[in-house]
């Protein structure tokens, strides 16, 4: 599959899917796991972090923190899994998209099996700016909150079969 020039993308999709975007919300989510573990967010988990947070049914049953189990959160839940993996195959291109955007632009490294925050600094949180409308602001929070909650769902294997993909 080859990622489609942005002169022939729908615009709804090239703003959805801008690299920048999607590559600041993978950034928080690898900033808030390593906060959590010390360590680099594991390359495969970070396949998740867009279709969760970009798919708004998804993103709004997220749990409002983290002590939530996520092996109970996706038992009481079923309805948000249903299709996941086919909707997260389809974010791959993007994903991949946005992480080399981001490592281009300094904001994601790359650190052995997993990524970090870049050293790149920012003009400002992007989760704050003034400009973001409250659906930015919310993927910001859930992709901060699935950082952290991928941190404390056990291993990479496991936290992919409870979203039913496999790497």
């Amino acid at each position: 599959m080859t990622t489609q020039p942005w002169s022939e993308r729908p615009e709804e999709e090239a703003n959805l899917l801008n690299p920048a975007f999607c590559s600041l919300l993978i950034r928080s989510a690898a900033r808030d796991y390593r906060s959590a573990t010390k360590t680099s967010l594991p390359f495969a988990l970070s396949f998740l972090i867009l279709p969760v947070v970009l798919h708004k049914p998804t993103r709004d049953a997220l749990p409002s923190t983290t002590a939530t189990l996520m092996t109970a959160w996706a038992v009481a839940n079923p309805a948000v899994l249903a299709g996941f993996g086919q909707r997260a195959q389809r974010f791959v291109e993007s994903t991949r998209e946005a992480i080399l955007f981001g490592a281009g632009h300094g904001w994601l490294k790359f650190t052995g099996p997993g990524l970090i925050a870049g050293p790149k600094r920012l003009g400002g949180d992007p989760a704050n700016l003034p400009s973001n409308t409250a659906e930015v602001g919310s993927c910001f929070a859930a992709s901060r909150l699935l950082g952290r909650w991928l941190a404390s769902a056990g291993t990479t294997a496991t936290v992919m079969s409870i979203w039913g993909v496999a790497p």
